[in-house]
């Protein structure tokens, strides 16, 4: 006979309603939604998190990871019982203690013991039990006289370590925690780990929510990457920590990366919008033919350039209409319908509005890097009804349209349909602005091209730090290589010297290191694009934000750069990461050396 989990989710979601105004929320409250026309349902549907099945074995220690929003500490109190379930159950097997919040159900005017002996007590410890938990807890915390002293008096580490202490006092069979152990110390952290262990060896279970992935890899076996409401992967913990690390770093790169190319292309100062993105790409998506009554159901949209996928979004799912994200449904306008399931699957329906009765749009955004040059493939999952229907799927990139294709429907059922398009001869106009975009301030933080005065015979035109595939890079591994090109160009002919240079700072203003390149006479005319390429076998700064500057001088006289002659200089203007060295070795700069031991004579 299998043995019975400590905790099982099947099939959870868990629905929250956004109301547009207090008094929908009102009418919600004193009348029955069932009750209500369609058009007074006046909130949207927010799936904080849908579908999750998961399984906690009994001793087993499983880690919930995931950036902010993405569901974990909706999962936690569900798991808890503090949270309904709207869709699927929950099925606890055993006590739960529950650590979500430092100092949750502490009273800040107790003392202490006094809240320690109150705990207690909830717990349903006996009497005689529980003056030798007091003891026991107090020698845990090390707190000494504090605990003579109200709650309220106690630093945030103090009260995660009395917390803490308490609830893992009495042995549970499952202890649920989100962040609390990210309040105490590297000291507190290993007694907790060790407290921690001895109670799975007694048979609990760990939940467990943190940001710290290597608290993650040593307190837990098993990981479950959290994102946008839904499981992304799971399996053993080093294995998953390494998939989201590298995740995170892919977003970090775009996001970086989009910061340094925009300085060019002539919209500085447009919002940096989410994750680094400031391109738009609307997918429009119309049913026609249907017949009045009818309704197409669109599940998963896909966008990708050349085959690449840069985006996807499960219309219908958890956090489908998040406009944190990168990609989402617009609910605003048009005619999607309420996240609903159509055969076994998430999606929202397209239903006929309009005079004409028979016109449905739904409309699908997605944030890119930058403006792609080549085909744009829209691939997405439609459901028709009994009778013929057709999709017109059209997109525009940045408020420029890219054309419309038309797909047919001739069957019910999920069928999955891809849409091509190919870039307009026009290339945008400067002045458009993309829809959910507003022209204004840069975000805060935001590095702009800073460009002194020169003598502008030859002028940088595009800057690109490139790893060692060539491409375009924000991130870059410790001991990889590292390029930089300056492609410039010329306004007329001419004979210059030219020395380039890069400079490359920390973020608080140090220089890290400085590449002066070799004096050279340059013959230069309008037809020839000079690029200037910087080689770099190995970068070898330690982990951290870098600032960088390149220039062109004519002369170079001195440090103090008063004599010098500038052609163009761009100072402080782009940006990168470095990753990958452990904390033992880090510092600005990670200088390669060997130790040798040898034994001498004493004198």
């Amino acid at each position: 006979m299998p043995e019975v989990p400590a905790l099982r989710f099947q099939g959870l979601g868990k629905m929250y309603k956004l109301f547009h105004s207090r008094g929908a929320a009102l009418l919600d409250a004193l009348v029955p939604s069932a009750l209500l026309p369609s058009r007074l349902h006046r909130y949207d549907e927010f799936w904080a998190v849908r579908g999750i099945d998961l399984e906690v074995p009994r001793g087993a220690r499983v880690a919930l990871i995931g950036r902010n929003g993405c569901g974990k500490t909706t999962l936690l109190k569900l798991a808890t019982q503090a949270l309904v379930p709207t869709e699927g159950s929950v099925v606890v097997n055993g006590r739960v203690h529950a650590l979500i919040d430092v100092g949750a159900g502490f009273h800040p005017e107790f003392t202490g013991f006094e809240n320690i002996r109150t705990a207690l007590m909830l717990q349903d410890l006996p009497p005689e039990q529980i003056e030798a938990a007091t003891q026991e807890i107090a020698e845990f915390t090390e707190l000494g006289e504090y605990l003579h002293q109200p709650f309220k008096t106690y630093s945030l580490g103090m009260q995660s370590r009395l917390t803490f202490a308490t609830a893992t006092s009495v042995h549970p069979d499952i202890l649920v925690i989100d962040e609390v152990l990210g309040a105490g110390d590297a000291y507190f952290l290993n007694r907790a780990t060790e407290r921690l262990r001895s109670l799975i060896d007694r048979g609990s279970a760990l939940l467990l929510v943190s940001h710290s992935l290597a608290q993650v890899v040593q307190l837990c076996e098993h990981a479950v990457w959290i994102d946008r409401g839904a499981v992304v992967a799971e399996g053993p913990s080093l294995e998953i920590v390494k998939q989201y690390e590298r995740f995170i770093r892919e977003l970090e790169n775009r996001r970086i990366l989009s910061k340094n190319q925009r300085h060019f292309r002539g919209d500085g100062a447009s919002t940096i919008l989410s994750e680094g993105l400031h391109d738009i790409a609307q997918v429009k998506i119309e049913a026609v033919g249907l017949d009045p009554l009818a309704a197409l159901g669109v599940g998963r949209v896909e966008l990708c350039v050349d085959g690449e996928p840069v985006g996807t979004v499960q219309v219908g799912g958890a956090q489908d209409h998040a406009q944190k994200y990168a990609s989402f449904v617009v609910t605003a306008t048009g005619a999607w319908s309420a996240p609903t399931m159509l055969e076994g699957s998430p999606c929202r329906m397209l239903s006929a509005q309009g005079p004409r009765g028979d016109r449905a749009v739904g409309e699908v955004v997605f944030r890119l890097h930058s403006r792609p040059e080549r085909v744009v493939e829209a691939y997405l999952d439609a459901a028709g009804g009994k009778d013929e229907a057709a999709l017109r799927v059209e997109l525009a990139i940045s408020g420029e349209s890219w054309g419309e294709e038309k797909l047919f429907l001739e069957h019910s059922g999920w069928l999955r349909f891809k849409a091509q398009f190919t870039p307009p001869d026009a290339q945008p106009k400067r002045d458009a602005v993309p829809h959910g975009e507003t022209r204004g301030e840069a975000a805060p933080q935001e590095l702009h091209v800073s460009r002194w005065p020169g003598t502008q015979r030859i002028r940088i035109e595009r800057v690109r730090l490139l790893n060692e595939q060539g491409e375009e890079c924000g991130c870059f591994a410790h001991g990889s290589p590292f390029v930089v090109e300056l492609r410039c160009s010329v306004s007329a002919r001419d004979s210059v010297p030219v020395i380039p240079v890069v400079v490359v700072y920390t973020e608080d203003g140090a220089v890290a290191f400085r590449c002066v390149g070799d004096r050279s006479l340059l013959r230069l005319a309008p037809e020839r694009t000079p690029v200037f390429t910087l080689h770099c076998e190995k970068l070898l700064l330690g982990n951290g934000r870098y600032i960088v500057s390149v220039a062109l001088y004519g002369a170079l006289t001195g440090p103090s750069d008063t004599a010098s002659i500038v052609h163009d200089l761009l100072d402080r203007s782009f940006e990168f990461r470095v990753s990958g060295v452990d904390a033992l070795r880090d510092g600005v700069y990670v200088q390669p050396g060997a130790w040798s031991i040898r034994d001498v004579d004493l004198p």
